[in-house]
């Protein structure tokens, strides 16, 4: 058995019940966070204008812009909640090749809404699309200067889109197979709006993937590890996904292992308010700054931003 299929058999076969609670704790953790980013994100110049195309190009209303009276596709909705989460660069770090929320939340809540599912099966395949980002990104290291939150998380988004969709084994190696050709974003982006476009179009792909899949679409079904497939592309070539493969069978959960780093003073006094919460400035008895980490690589998107964060 091959790794895609290892991995598409895994998707299909594990239940909520198999998901450690620390990984679902980890989850629910993430996706708050992303809320308060997403809220936040909605006040910037870049959620202004990918809220103003979205309400553009319409759209039949399965899912919703969030923090916004839009209803729209459901790849539509998983794509401005995506781009807007990460307007601000503030969303969560740890796992799936840098930020995972941005890209799993809006693609499990869009998925969800539209097909009527629980908040318990939101969480699970958010946990799974995680797990399998996480390893992918974990055994590969891309040589070439794409962004892993884009390439990482397209697949991951996949993954979480063909867990709710209830999609069989080989459903969702055509789901893994598109989102492989679909993969895509360049570090040279960073500091434009483009970025914050990455993990939208990402988390809509994801869901483009395993829409199409459930209708009989075609890909390759073997594209992370054949030749000129995902590996061949975006990690080093002497490298085979084979590590990826033997941990996926023993199903233990990354996201229980490395947790997630977020920042949640991003849950501004709008956000919360907007939550239901009552926050003032009269209320704050503390508050606590976190330094990010890898802070050298981010010199060039700080010299590049120009106005786009503050």
């Amino acid at each position: 058995m091959g790794t895609t299929e290892t991995i598409a058999k895994w998707i299909v076969d594990t239940p909520y019940e198999d998901i450690p609670p620390e990984a679902y704790e980890q989850a629910k953790k993430s996706i708050l966070d992303y809320l308060g980013t997403t809220i936040l994100g909605t006040t910037t110049e870049v959620g202004r204008q990918i809220i103003d195309f979205t309400q553009d190009q319409g759209g039949n209303p399965q899912s919703r812009v969030i923090a916004t009276d839009i209803r729209t596709s459901s790849a539509a909705a998983a794509f401005a909640n995506g781009s807007i989460g990460h307007a601000d660069d503030f969303d969560d770090l740890g796992g799936v090749g840098g930020h995972p929320a941005t890209v799993l939340t809006p693609t499990t809540l869009a998925v969800a809404e539209q097909m009527g599912l629980s908040g318990r099966e939101v969480l699970a395949a958010w946990a799974i699309g995680y797990e399998i980002g996480t390893r992918l990104s974990s055994n590969l290291h891309p040589d070439r200067d794409w962004h892993p939150t884009a390439i990482f998380g397209t697949m991951a988004s996949a993954v979480a889109a063909s867990k709710l969709m209830g999609l069989d084994v080989q459903q969702t190696r055509m789901a893994l197979g598109i989102a492989g050709s679909e993969a895509a974003g360049l570090r040279r982006n960073f500091g434009t709006m483009t970025k914050p476009f990455h993990p939208g179009n990402a988390a809509r792909s994801g869901v483009v993937a395993a829409k199409l899949a459930s209708t009989g679409f075609t890909a390759d079904p073997d594209i992370i590890e054949g030749r000129q497939g995902y590996v061949d592309n975006f990690g080093v070539l002497s490298e085979r996904p084979d590590v990826c493969r033997e941990v996926l069978e023993t199903a233990r959960a990354e996201v229980r292992r490395r947790g997630l780093d977020t920042h949640e003073e991003t849950l501004s006094t709008e956000g919360a308010e907007i939550l239901g919460m009552d926050v003032s400035p009269e209320g704050i008895v503390s508050a606590r700054h976190h330094r990010r980490h890898r802070l050298h690589r981010a010199i060039g998107y700080v010299l590049r931003k120009n106005k786009i964060t503050s």
